[in-house]
């Protein structure tokens, strides 16, 4: 039988149980033992929720969720939701906004142009009088790819450390990983080789963060007769291009290394008598090993060196002399040539 909404949980309530004569409809009479004395005792209300999972869109685009309420105990209640650690520029909603589990709502994300790239925790509160629950989801939001192409008017953004593999197999899926700095504004990503310009599929992109992305591609082989050739990665920002490059090679063939030195820095010159200058310098930086270093006195050559010093000798006194170095490694890339120094031997008298 069911019970009135007035009856009370936890008290006492007396029930009377009374029989009917089957000779006679009209007559009853109160069974023995009435009235039957209880307590009620009602489970107290209680719900779980769920949520559909990770969800992935583009910087400008919608998703759903289906968010789940289920009855654990008890007697139904109204549960309202709520949704939190959106990121900017984010708006949700739900529909509907309440309902009384056993019960789902669909949970609508809507990002603009402007959210930041990167991978969120979205938590989502359903809330029953002073009971709340919450079920939490990833919200990945990748960047968004506009109509680009590489430009040599586009300055070069400093910050990319990295990029591995530094060399892949042709024709096998792989995942490149760029690290870099301040990877946030990408309009478009392109990938040069000797003989194309490929242009990389925002399907392919993941942001991982302001520092690293991630991109899904599968590379031709080498032209006929050749056994590798480097790929040149374009990452186009609205404010210039970072550049860095990767190898594409047959397995088991060493590509030629075709990514030159970075240029020596603190470079300097100084007279330490009538007839000596020294210099000395930071290393450069290479992609596999610094081979040497090639010094230039006046704009024409001098020396080869493998150290970061070296003394010129048998100058003439009281005379200025300027100095520029490059770097180069085993396979002849040399870097550019750094700022020339200059520096005066000394006067005898």
């Amino acid at each position: 039988f069911s019970l009135p909404s007035t009856y009370r949980n936890n008290q006492s309530h007396s029930v009377y149980i009374y029989g009917l004569d089957l000779n006679d409809s009209t007559k009853s009479f109160l069974l023995t033992g009435s009235p039957k004395s209880f307590t009620l005792a009602i489970p107290t209300f209680d719900f779980t929720l769920t949520t559909g999972g990770s969800k992935t869109l583009t910087q400008g685009q919608s998703v759903t969720n289906t968010i789940t309420a289920s009855l654990s105990s008890g007697i139904v209640q109204l549960v309202s939701f709520s949704s939190s650690g959106l990121p900017t520029g984010t708006s949700a909603s739900f529909s509907p906004l309440s309902c009384t589990p056993n019960c789902t709502a669909t949970l609508t994300i809507a990002t603009a142009a402007s959210t930041p790239a990167g991978t969120y925790a979205i938590a989502v509160t359903g809330t029953a009088g002073g009971l709340s629950r919450t079920a939490s989801f990833n919200l990945g939001v990748n960047v968004t790819q506009a109509s680009a192409s590489p430009s040599s008017s586009l300055t070069a953004i400093p910050g990319i450390a990295s990029i591995t593999p530094n060399e892949i197999a042709p024709g096998t899926a792989t995942i490149l990983t760029v690290n870099g700095a301040n990877l946030t504004e990408i309009i478009s990503i392109f990938i040069t080789t000797p003989e194309t310009t490929i242009s990389v599929p925002i399907s392919a992109l993941t942001y991982v963060s302001s520092s690293q992305i991630k991109i899904n591609l599968t590379m031709a082989d080498p032209p006929a007769g050749v056994n590798a050739y480097t790929a040149t990665l374009l990452v186009i920002q609205s404010n210039g291009q970072a550049i860095g490059q990767f190898a594409v090679a047959r397995p088991g063939i060493k590509p030629p290394d075709a990514i030159p030195p970075t240029v020596p820095t603190e470079f300097s010159a100084t007279a330490v008598s009538t007839s000596q200058i020294n210099l000395s310098w930071k290393a450069a930086k290479d992609n596999v090993a610094i081979a040497g270093y090639r010094i230039y006195r006046n704009g024409e050559f001098l020396i080869s060196v493998f150290g970061t010093s070296y003394s010129d000798k048998n100058l003439a006194q009281a005379t200025i002399y300027t100095y520029t170095i490059t770097a180069y490694d085993a396979a002849d890339n040399m870097s550019a040539q750094s700022p020339g120094v200059s520096a005066k031997t000394f006067n005898s008298l």
